[in-house]
């Protein structure tokens, strides 16, 4: 006989309480453990996630600028603004080798053209 979701609903619970909690579907659990090392842990993960999660968002917003702008396309800045949340660190440096936020035709060190040579009248 197949069992329910809610038979491992007590195990479900406990293996979160250990994890600084969760709250879904209405239900809040919250930490029971009084050690301090699992507290600091807990601290300090939220503040890494927290430092990622900015870095994620200024990754993306700054994807998104040079896609629109390298190509003039909704389509492109959305494309690399997912590119640029899913891989935060190295999508912003090809961004950068590219020219950021450059069209592309634009390059900088076109070469000159040679003015044609205009001949002397006598």
């Amino acid at each position: 006989m197949m069992q329910g979701f809610g038979s491992y609903q007590p195990q479900i619970q406990q293996a979160a309480a250990g994890y600084g909690g969760y709250n879904g579907f209405g239900q809040t659990v919250t930490t029971t453990s009084t050690d301090p090392n699992v507290i600091a842990m807990t601290k300090t993960a939220s503040r890494w996630m927290l430092a990622f999660w900015i870095v994620d968002t200024a990754s993306m917003a700054a994807c998104a600028y040079h896609g629109y702008k390298r190509n003039n396309s909704i389509g492109w800045a959305i494309g690399w603004a997912l590119l640029g949340g899913m891989f935060p660190i190295i999508t912003p440096v090809i961004a950068v080798a590219q020219g950021f936020g450059k069209p592309i035709g634009a390059k900088a060190n076109r070469a000159r053209r040679r003015r044609a040579r205009r001949t002397r009248r006598p």
